[in-house]
């Protein structure tokens, strides 16, 4: 399991929500002019039957008019009136319920989307992961230049207690450095610069691992990774993972169910996955978290891998998102 899908990440954008408004019969204007013209409508419409009224004299005042007199052409147009509101009603409800999933769906930080599918397999955190990879520049770059700046990073990411490593070996220059944060939280920051065939390229790697119970600081992990990145004028491309176990060993159905508890718990779909007698990986995409990568041309944000250890009698079981960054 060690190749991952080619890293293409994409954010939702203004296409979707008008191919959105297409599918439902609207056109490409944005929604809220759609309801301002359907209303604009509605009011001439409503002007023009009552001036044919009023001048083809049904609606004239009687004073006082009889308590049992029916006036047929105002009764019309109240009635046309009602079905213009109830119509009026289902587009705003509609539009409250387009607007309410999909705020939804960007509203779910990653982390607190990784935690709740990981609950739901019902099995115990044992430890988290925190990782991201990206090119910083097209340059081959002195490990001199590299130290320097690790530490600018480093001021974000604030590790202490480092060691630094450093390799420089022809055309690859490596500048490593590790540390701790408070409560036994490793990271390590890695830039590498390599000239290659086409052209130079220097990668910045970031990781941060924790070992023990609970996730009290994944969220707090998250962020600093991606301030991290930020501060390098990057775009986070993060990964984050939780893994643990259950007490007892599964059959291959045992499992699948298992993985199928979390995927529903986030309205996940299975996009690809591997089945084996020991080892369960499902891949799968959900809307409710708006980070996703691609594999193939299918969207993919949550991986879920299960799988018998024979050796401690347990379950392993792991989940990413979007994708599994640990070994398993």
């Amino acid at each position: 399991m060690g190749d991952f899908p080619e890293r293409r990440r994409q954010s939702p954008g203004k296409g979707a929500a008008v191919a959105s408004r297409h599918r439902a019969g609207l056109d490409a204007r944005p929604i809220h002019q759609c309801l301002y013209v359907r209303l604009a409508y509605a009011e001439k419409s409503v002007y023009r039957l009552t001036g044919a009224a009023l001048s083809s004299g049904r609606l004239a005042i009687k004073s006082p008019p009889p308590v049992h007199t029916v006036d047929k052409g105002g009764e019309a147009i109240m009635r046309k009136i009602g079905f213009l509101g109830l119509a009026v009603c289902a587009v705003v409800a509609w539009i409250s319920l387009y607007t309410g999933q999909f705020t939804m769906a960007q509203s779910v930080a990653p982390t607190a989307f990784l935690e709740k599918a990981f609950a739901a397999t019902g099995a115990r955190v044992e430890g988290y992961g925190v990782h991201h990879w990206s090119i910083l520049n097209h340059e081959l770059m002195s490990t001199d230049q590299l130290k320097r700046m690790a530490a600018k990073l480093n001021a974000t990411l604030q590790l202490r207690d480092t060691r630094e490593w450093v390799y420089d070996q022809g055309d690859q220059r490596v500048f490593q450095l590790q540390g701790w944060w408070p409560g036994g939280t490793s990271g390590v920051l890695v830039l590498t610069s390599l000239k290659t065939d086409s052209q130079p390229d220097t990668t910045l790697v970031l990781r941060v691992e924790h070992t023990g119970p609970g996730t009290d600081g994944l969220a707090a992990a998250y962020d600093r990774v991606k301030q991290t990145v930020e501060s390098a004028g990057q775009t986070p491309r993060i990964d984050s993972c939780l893994y643990g176990s259950l007490s007892v060993r599964m059959s291959e159905t045992e499992r699948q169910n298992r993985i199928a508890q979390a995927l529903a718990s986030v309205r996940a779909k299975e996009v690809e996955a591997l089945r084996s007698p020991q080892v369960t990986s499902v891949s799968a995409y959900s809307p409710q978290t708006k980070d996703y990568i691609l594999t193939g041309s299918k969207k993919m944000n949550l991986q879920i891998a299960v799988h018998d250890d024979a050796y401690e009698n347990k379950t392993r079981v792991v989940v990413g998102t979007p994708i599994v960054t640990v070994e398993y």
